[in-house]
């Protein structure tokens, strides 16, 4: 009759260790992933971490099982003789315990980052301007502002974009949404890092004061599967005088549009086309 296995102390001590560490490493990237997947707003490739997760687990696991027996080896052929003895019987249940308890403590706390990245990435405005109106009414003469970047396009815009005599260009480096000439002069620009990736940018002067000098309404579709928009307008100066975290429900691009209400220059987007905004001249110099 074939004796029961037990474990043993220390002759198991790697096999333990590499199992915890499996599992732990294996269950940060699972729990991660089910908090991004419950509670936010996830990429569209974001399943994949409950495969990879474990794949990394075991990976994790067989390191540390051969680090620790490569230990125990050397210790040996150094003289150590230590005694064997079982395990308590409580013992695996009690790790088992605190393997779970970890794991829980790992999910509650992605979901508490997760909450409060989606609260600061809720829909609102983030700068507001005493010269910028937001209205409910109809876009009329509605003109679609040209793209100027595309994450995976064409680096040059689809239709020239004139802003007070420059002849402008958009690229996006490290988060960064910039207007420049074509010369490379940078003209104006916003950091969105904060806010997911940067994958379209369109751009339309508005709101031309007395002196024929504009402003730019610039509109950032972030990443697709984000739901989300970044509306600015910069004044003549660069400056970001208004900034709006817009949210896209009915596909995976806005379209910025300018036109007129009652006759007055204003713009608007394509998801909400009740809502318009519009800014009053800048004055004469």
């Amino acid at each position: 009759m074939s004796t029961p296995f037990r474990l043993r102390t220390p002759d198991h001590v790697p096999l333990l260790g590499g199992l915890i560490t499996a599992a732990l490493v294996a269950g940060w990237g699972i729990t991660q992933t089910g908090a991004e997947m419950t509670f936010g707003r996830p990429q569209s490739t974001a399943a994949l971490g409950f495969v990879i997760a474990p794949v990394i687990g075991v990976i994790f696991g067989a390191a540390m099982f051969a680090l620790q027996s490569l230990l125990f080896y050397g210790m040996r052929r150094a003289g150590w003789r230590p005694v064997s003895s079982p395990l308590p019987g409580w013992s695996v249940p009690a790790l088992l315990v605190i393997v779970m308890s970890v794991l829980v403590g790992m999910f509650l706390n992605g979901r508490r980052t997760v909450v409060a990245r989606e609260a600061a990435r809720r829909p609102r405005v983030i700068q507001s301007s005493p010269r910028i109106t937001v209205a409910t009414s109809a876009l009329t003469d509605r003109t679609p502002a040209p793209v100027l970047f595309t994450l995976f396009g064409p680096d040059t815009p689809e239709a020239p974009v004139l802003w007070n005599g420059h002849d402008i260009l958009a690229t996006v480096t490290d988060e960064r949404v910039v207007i420049r000439t074509r010369a490379g002069d940078t003209l104006a620009s916003a950091d969105l890092h904060e806010y997911d990736y940067s994958r379209r940018v369109q751009a339309a002067p508005v709101c031309a004061g007395a002196d024929g000098r504009a402003w730019l309404a610039v509109l950032v579709s972030l990443r697709a599967t984000s739901q989300r928009s970044m509306l600015l307008v910069f004044d003549e100066n660069g400056r970001v005088q208004y900034q709006e975290h817009l949210e896209r429900r009915i596909g995976l691009d806005d379209v910025l549009f300018t036109g007129t209400v009652a006759g007055n220059p204003a713009f608007g987007v394509d998801e909400n086309p009740t809502k318009v905004w519009a800014c009053e001249a800048a004055p004469a110099r």
